[in-house]
């Protein structure tokens, strides 16, 4: 049975017809996201979900719009308008739909696994919406007056810098549309879709003097027959066409909104375990019927309660909210028996064609494990690993980039960090080595790892490079990219993180492509190998800190038990006390040092070294992929200081490790041969 409705009171929408300040300062920047797109294309209908899941949660600083492509097929918006919508696809030069320009410019950093432009690279897409800055000289101010299906726009623009040679172009936009049939690729809705420009493809030419202000007016008429009328805004935006870069874009007052606003957090930390409770209010422009989707995830015993309007809200219920009129929403988590853990509750609101979602989470007390989440913005990975660790006796925090500045790492037993399939960034790299500097427990897992930080080739141009991150910290050598044929991880005989198991990692997330495969240097072991014999996992052990790292993603473990049994297989052993190797950490090598000269080099270099006492030493070069290219020695020396002598003449020009090993641990030095 649905909620009872809220309130009872007609409003009247009334026109607008004061006219628009326009400021000359710097002006909050929306960000234009083009989607291209058609309603016969199959990848399109796949990503859109993603992709509007995405817009939605943004909307305070995106203005998306959606033109349709001719190609692959049969696109009932396409035909409505063609000459629009092919201009602005040519205008772009998309390579092929789904595609996704941001403020004009086409993305060039895609995330691994996806095309530059993905609709569902939501990643990437936050990428751009980082960079895009918070302000722009240029203001913009769209009013609209109705009459009827009749609409006089009037937009007003100003800019604190000179603008020559720009344009200023206006689309009539539908913000949903339900279609029975509009294409071959099954989809129904529809957002966001370009209708009609004002007054044609090409704009109006634009030019302003610093601190000018200029009015532009235009009239249409909604096309009520084949448009919903209520969905009906218009957005304009000034974009320079040799460069593409959109300036500022705006949206008249017509564009339908739904909001949640809230006074407070939606991620509250506590101490101890006790109550939290949210309150806020849901407004919507569009008035009418909302349908509510509510999910939980909660520890044992803990319970967690919604209402609306002080009516208990439960999923599926609906609800009428008045135009403009707010209504109270509150949420409240109650742990209970002391045990620190995480909840979660979701609260999804939609009218079938605008929805808000927002999660509401406690962190309450003092969890055994915390797992940073780094993935490609997939939800279905963090859950894996919710679900992996929720079968375990082990209290757990999953910590978005959002909310982990509010712990200290070091206060958790055991640190995980979720990759999926993206790429480490500089800052989780650093984040990562004062961790273990500090006797850290880390359990790593992702399919890029390694490649990322190791791999020089022109596809990796552009991501962060540490490979010796990889050598003295992850105590790994990494191999090569994988490939598809390695659908299968099996755990070394007898090894207490991996032994005894073996999974498919490619029934669970489709992200293990590329597996990444490593072997473990000296003093580390090899945890499991993949279905062709490579490396897949390592684990190392010294006096000051304990890791396990998989070249694989746990997210592609499809079988919960067997994905469940490998993490607290893993926790169980960095808990432990047992060591891989003797002595000091690798990389803290007290009384030895390890230099080169010259650097770089073309010819002869040498290698002095300064030893605390008679050890055996060994010093090796190592390519960017692993590949040992020479050992430069390997035997006893006294203590005091040694020079060692290498002539590099025959080693192709590039970049390489040298690597010392001692009883002490091992160090390693960037070298740089030129030609």
């Amino acid at each position: 049975m649905g909620i009872s409705t809220l309130r009872n009171t007609l409003v009247v929408g009334l026109l607008v017809t004061a006219s628009a300040q326009i400021l000359n300062a710097q002006s909050p920047r929306m960000v234009l996201f083009e989607e291209m797109s058609n309603a016969s294309c199959v990848p399109c209908a796949a990503q859109n979900p993603t992709y509007h899941a995405y817009i939605t949660q943004h909307m305070d600083r995106i203005l998306p719009i959606s033109f349709r492509s001719r190609y692959p097929g049969r696109d009932v918006m396409h035909d409505a308008d063609p000459t629009m919508h092919d201009g602005r696809v040519a205008f772009y030069g998309s390579p092929g739909v789904p595609n996704v320009v941001v403020n004009g410019i086409p993305s060039t950093e895609p995330t691994s696994g996806f095309y530059a432009g993905a609709a569902a690279d939501t990643a990437a897409e936050s990428r751009e919406l980082a960079k895009t800055s918070a302000t722009s000289p240029v203001s913009i101010a769209v009013v609209e007056n109705r009459y009827g299906n009749n609409s006089d726009v009037t937009v007003t623009v100003s800019s604190t810098q000179a603008l020559s040679g720009k344009k200023l172009r206006m689309i009539v936009v539908e913000a949903h549309h339900y279609y029975t049939s509009a294409g071959g690729n099954g989809e129904k809705d529809f957002y966001n879709v370009a209708r009609k420009m004002l007054p044609t493809l090409d704009g109006v030419d634009l030019t302003l003097a610093a601190n000018e202000t200029k009015t532009f007016q235009q009239s249409y008429q909604i096309d009520a027959a084949n448009w919903n009328a209520d969905q009906v805004y218009v957005v304009a935006f000034v974009q320079d066409d040799n460069t593409k870069e959109v300036y500022n874009a705006a949206a008249s007052t017509f564009m339908p909104k739904l909001l949640l606003s809230l006074g407070q957090p939606e991620a509250n930390v506590q101490s101890t375990v006790s109550q939290s409770n949210w309150t806020g209010a849901v407004t919507s422009s569009v008035g009418g019927q909302y349908r509510f989707t509510i999910s939980k995830k909660l520890p044992a015993g803990w319970t967690a309660t919604v209402t609306l309007g002080g009516s208990p809200a439960v999923d599926g219920d609906t609800a009428t909210l008045t135009k403009d009129m707010p209504s109270d929403l509150a949420v409240a988590i109650v742990p209970s028996g002391g045990k620190p853990g995480m909840g979660r509750v979701s609260v999804e609101i939609s009218n079938g064609h605008q929805e808000v979602t927002k999660i509401f989470r406690l962190f309450a007390g003092k969890a055994d494990v915390a797992v940073l989440v780094r993935d490609e913005g997939n939800a279905a990975i963090a859950d894996k690993y919710d679900e992996a660790l929720g079968k375990t006796d082990r209290s757990y925090f999953l910590l978005d980039q959002g909310i982990e500045g509010q712990f200290n790492l070091a206060d958790f037993k055991v640190v995980g960090m979720e990759v999926g399939k993206s790429i480490l960034s500089g800052a989780d790299v650093e984040k990562l080595k004062a961790y273990l500097n500090g006797g850290g427990r880390l359990f790593l897992a992702g399919a890029e790892i390694a490649w990322g930080l190791v791999d020089s080739g022109s596809s990796n141009q552009g991501y962060y490079s540490d490979p010796l991150f990889v050598t003295n910290y992850l105590h790994s050598t990494y191999v090569a990219d994988g490939s598809t044929a390695q659908t299968t991880v099996n755990g070394v005989a007898g090894d207490p993180v991996a032994g005894g198991l073996s999974m498919k990692i490619n029934n669970g997330v489709a992200n293990q492509d590329t597996p990444d495969q490593i072997v473990p240097l000296e003093g580390a072991v090899q945890t499991c190998t993949y279905n062709n014999s490579t490396g897949a996992g390592v684990r190392y052990a010294d006096k000051n800190y304990r890791l396990v790292y998989f070249g694989f993603g746990l997210e592609g473990i499809g079988d919960a038990t067997l994905r469940s049994s490998l993490v607290d297989k893993s926790i169980a052993w960095l808990l432990g006390n047992d060591l891989t190797i003797a002595g000091v950490r690798s990389g803290s090598l007290a009384g030895t040092a390890l230099n080169v000269s010259p650097n770089p080099v073309t010819g002869m270099m040498d290698i002095p070294l300064t030893l605390s006492r008679a050890m055996h030493v060994s010093v090796s070069l190592y390519d960017m992929r692993g590949a040992r290219i020479a050992v430069i020695t390997d035997g006893e020396f006294e203590g005091g200081a040694t020079l060692l002598r290498f002539d590099a003449s025959s080693v192709p020009a590039g970049a390489y490790a040298l690597v010392m090993s001692t009883p002490e641990g091992r160090t390693s030095t960037m070298v740089t041969v030129v030609r």
